[in-house]
């Protein structure tokens, strides 16, 4: 049975009465997946379904938004076509960062004010359950005493008839996506997961600001790589970048809640700035973005010279860090060690080291000052 929402601005939010600042919280991503699959029925042919986990307050979402060319024109068949189609090919890796962002953003618009919908009306009704017992609440396994986890709601958000409306779905999604690692790396400090307080997401790529010791840091969970080779060959690399201020800061690992010394997540250096996608060299002066070209070519020779993959170097690879003076440097962040490439005898190759390729493409973006803004 669907539960309708409304239309027109969820009004319905400023009637629940109780502390209305909830409102406020960040949604906090676990993971995202949007897949293809082809229909069973007619009409046959692909259809798209994106699949969010994410956690609100004190609950877990399992969100669940569907494109099925039976039916009628929707608004989410509308946002999630656009965002398979930004992520095509076609376009330039620019074009193609900025439609990406702009469709996941336009998603993030649509669901975003449903779970906040969904969620006040649950903490109402258990509001109410607790002033009114109920005979049948021992029944209800929806919420599950503290202690034992959040409780998941796995919602559809689906228009029916022209209205938004959501409805409870049966689909599932693995999480953790990837087990806690053992610990490989001896040297690196561990830092206990309760030591560790989880601010907000931080430029999409880099994970969440983190407060560790009253330092700031950046936290990316295990669980928000590509997949689990990825995290190691990271660390590992990262490892042999130390001590070049042109290569993040590595400051330790996070230990898994279950304590037993497994590893769930990274910690490095907090620093100010953007990436180079995201700077606007029309306000940078010719000896900034020279120097930032020499920064660009020494970090390639490094990584050639210690072993490290950095075998296409793509602008998105780039943080510039801002210093408290105003200076302005590079740090290479992505190291192009996401992909491993497979045969066709079914072979997995580890990305080739030497010289990096795409360093021309970064400086013709850094030339063009009319380009980005």
């Amino acid at each position: 049975m669907a539960r309708t929402i409304g239309s027109g601005g969820y009004d319905f939010l400023h009637t629940v009465p109780i502390d209305h600042s909830q409102l406020d919280m960040d949604i906090r991503p676990l993971t995202s997946e949007l897949f293809t699959f082809e229909s069973s029925s007619p009409p046959r042919g692909s259809n798209y379904a994106l699949h969010e986990l994410c956690e609100y307050g004190s609950m877990r979402y399992h969100v669940l938004i569907t494109c099925n060319d039976g039916t009628a024109s929707c608004v989410e068949k509308t946002l999630l076509l656009r965002c398979k189609a930004s992520m095509s090919h076609d376009m330039d890796a620019g074009d193609r960062t900025d439609a990406v962002r702009k469709a996941w953003r336009d998603l993030e618009h649509f669901w975003h004010p449903v779970v906040k919908a969904d969620y006040l009306s649950r903490i109402q009704h258990m509001a109410q359950e607790a002033a009114v017992p109920s005979p049948f609440a021992a029944r209800s396994s929806q919420f599950p005493p503290r202690g034992q986890g959040k409780p998941l709601v796995r919602l559809q958000v689906v228009t029916m008839d022209g209205t938004l409306a959501t409805k409870e779905h049966a689909e599932t999604l693995k999480w953790p996506r990837y087990d806690p690692l053992p610990n490989a790396w001896p040297g690196l400090a561990v830092f206990d997961p309760t030591l560790v307080t989880l601010g907000q997401l931080v430029h999409g790529r880099l994970g969440n600001l983190a407060f560790v010791g009253g330092s700031r840091c950046f936290f990316k969970s295990l669980q928000g790589f590509l997949d689990a080779q990825y995290f190691i060959r990271l660390a590992d690399n990262l490892i042999k970048l130390q001590g070049s201020p042109l290569f993040p800061v590595l400051v330790g690992l996070v230990e898994s809640e279950g304590g037993d010394g497994r590893i769930e997540g990274i910690l490095w250096e907090y620093i100010e700035g953007d990436y180079l996608d995201r700077t606007d060299m029309a306000t940078k002066d010719q000896a900034t973005r020279e120097k930032w070209k020499r920064q660009i070519a020494e970090a390639a020779e490094i990584t050639r010279s210690v072993g490290v993959a950095w075998s296409n170097a793509r602008v998105s690879d780039i943080f510039i860090k801002r210093d408290v003076d105003g200076t302005e440097n590079v740090v290479v962040w992505g190291l192009g060690c996401g992909v491993l490439h497979t045969t066709r005898a079914g072979e997995t190759l580890k990305p080739e080291i030497g010289a990096v390729q795409g360093l021309e493409g970064i400086r013709d973006y850094i030339d063009d000052i009319k380009g980005h803004h």
